[in-house]
């Protein structure tokens, strides 16, 4: 998943992911070299990999959910543009399209 998809999620979810800073000890303790870390709690991660489309998140939710539907694209241009559109007028309420 680009870095740039991640950032805009967690914008988006400001209020509700909080990023915690990370001592040099706990730094050290996974091999990072970083003088500065952030990591986020466990029910935060939880929220990142079900509330993003990426390819751990479809898998994670396929795999606490089961198979409930399918992950079709839409067929046709109209199909597309009218589901932009839908988006762009439901932005914010954390509605998405399947």
């Amino acid at each position: 998943m680009p870095e740039s998809t991640l950032n805009s999620f967690l914008r988006k979810h400001k209020n509700d992911i909080q990023p915690i800073q990370l001592d040099s000890a706990t730094i050290r303790s996974f091999g990072g070299k970083a003088s500065r870390m952030n990591g986020y709690h466990l029910d935060d991660v939880t929220k990142i990999a079900l509330g993003m489309d990426s390819v751990i998140g479809i898998e994670l939710k396929k795999q606490v959910f089961g198979q409930i539907g399918s992950f079709a694209k839409p067929a046709t241009s109209a199909q597309v543009q009218w589901q932009q559109v839908l988006s762009d007028v439901f932005e914010g309420f954390d509605l998405h399209f399947i």
